[in-house]
């Protein structure tokens, strides 16, 4: 649902031209003087997150956020990290879902296969998949 809320978002602002990039609350730079990132534990249901920090497990944080957090959490990962942390994150990211895959692609503009997961995913199909 939220998925299909913020495609339509940015659909929506790629026929009128505009790029969803220059939406005010994507910085394109990390913010290490902004205030450290809070996120629901929503993102985080499976385990602590005492022991992460924010700068050194960076990539997992991001790929967890954009594959099971809520919008909000999102938009507070790249308020703190930035566009291409962002990026690089979720495309070396070793295991993402399919509808996040196919969210990111759209929103960064680039194809699925440029995804980690996705080219793991195609090597080694699973008989019943889930998402």
């Amino acid at each position: 649902m939220i998925l299909s809320t913020i495609f339509c978002i940015f659909m929506y602002a790629k026929k009128r031209g505009q790029s969803p990039t220059n939406i005010p609350y994507m910085s394109t730079k990390p913010a290490p003087d902004k205030p450290m990132p809070v996120f629901s534990r929503q993102a985080f249901w499976s385990g602590p997150t005492k022991g992460l920090d924010v700068h050194k497990d960076a990539d997992f944080l991001i790929a967890r956020v954009f594959d099971a957090g809520k919008y909000e959490d999102m938009r507070e990962a790249i308020r703190y990290y930035g566009i291409e942390k962002i990026s690089e994150a979720l495309c070396t990211a070793p295991d993402l879902q399919s509808s996040t895959i196919a969210y990111a692609s759209i929103w960064l503009g680039l194809q699925p296969e440029a995804f980690r997961a996705h080219r793991r995913a195609a090597e080694n199909p699973i008989a019943y998949p889930t998402f």
